[in-house]
C-alpha cells in the first residue's frame, strides 16, 4: 500500500511540476494567487511531503483557470485548451512623463492570461519598464490589471498597485508600486527596488477616485487606477539563455 501512495504522489507532483512550467509559474507566486501556504505547495514539489489537501489543489486550479482534475493529470480529455486573451496596452515607468499614457493600437498586442472570461473582459496588460519595482517585477515583466472601480474584492496592504500621476504640462507618469496603510490609516506606495533612488515611500489619497476622470483635481496628485491580479514574466535561467554561447 505505502509503495502504490508513493507512486500517485509523484504522479501528481509530476503533474503539478509538468502545469508550473507550461504556464511559466512560480510556487510563491501561484500559492499567493491561490492564497494558499507557499510552504505546502513547496514541500509537495520538492519531495518532502506526499500529499496536498484537496482544499488547496481546489484553490490552485481555481488560481490556474482550470478544473482540479486537469491539474493533477486525471483529465483524459484531448481537447486543444484555449485562454481569454488580455491587451496590452502601455507600460509603467517611474520618473518618465508621457503625453498619451495608452500606446497607439498598432503598438498594443495580446497574450493569453489562465483565468475566468469575465474577469479578463475588464483587465488590461501594462509592461514593466526600468528598475523601481525590481525586486519584484524585472523589466518586461507583464501585468495583468483591473481598474480599481471595476475590482469588486477589498485593496488591501501588500497588494501592487498601478497609480498615475499628472504634470503641470498635462503629461503623465504610470507607475506599479505596492501598497501598504500605516497605524493611522494612511495610504502608502512603496517602490520594491534595489536602486536608491528609488525606495523612498509616497503618500496617496485615499480610497481611490470612482473614476479616471476624477483622479487629478490637483497638480502632481498621484492616484492608484488599477490592482494588479497577475504578472507574467521570464525566469532569470530564460533571460540568460544563450549569453554564454
Amino acid at each position: 500500500m505505502k509503495k502504490r501512495r508513493e507512486k500517485a504522489a509523484d504522479k501528481r507532483r509530476r503533474a503539478l511540476q509538468r502545469f508550473m512550467a507550461e504556464r511559466g509559474l512560480t510556487p510563491a507566486e501561484w500559492a499567493r494567487r491561490a492564497r494558499i501556504s507557499s510552504s505546502a505547495l513547496y514541500n509537495f514539489l520538492n519531495s518532502y511531503s506526499d500529499s496536498l489537501s484537496i482544499q488547496t489543489l481546489d484553490a490552485l486550479a481555481r488560481a490556474a483557470g482550470v478544473s482540479t482534475a486537469r491539474l493533477v493529470g486525471d483529465d483524459k480529455t484531448n481537447e486543444p485548451v484555449s485562454f481569454p486573451r488580455v491587451t496590452v496596452i502601455g507600460h509603467v515607468e517611474a520618473g518618465i512623463y508621457v503625453e498619451n499614457p495608452e500606446w497607439a493600437p498598432d503598438m498594443r498586442f495580446d497574450v493569453a492570461v489562465p483565468m475566468d472570461n469575465d474577469v479578463s473582459q475588464r483587465a488590461f496588460g501594462l509592461r514593466v519598464k526600468g528598475c523601481s519595482m525590481n525586486r519584484v517585477y524585472p523589466e518586461g515583466t507583464i501585468l495583468i490589471c483591473i481598474p480599481v472601480w471595476d475590482f469588486d474584492g477589498e485593496i488591501s496592504s501588500g497588494d501592487r498597485i498601478i497609480c498615475r500621476r499628472r504634470n503641470r504640462h498635462g503629461s503623465y507618469e504610470t507607475t506599479v508600486k505596492e501598497l501598504a496603510f500605516d497605524l493611522s490609516g494612511r495610504a502608502w506606495l512603496w517602490p520594491r527596488s534595489d536602486d536608491p533612488q528609488y525606495q523612498t515611500p509616497i503618500a496617496v489619497p485615499w480610497p481611490p477616485p470612482d473614476e479616471v476622470d476624477t483622479a487629478f483635481a490637483d497638480e502632481h496628485e498621484i492616484a492608484v487606477i488599477a490592482i494588479v491580479i497577475a504578472a507574467y514574466q521570464m525566469e532569470a535561467a530564460s533571460r540568460r539563455q544563450g549569453k554564454s554561447r
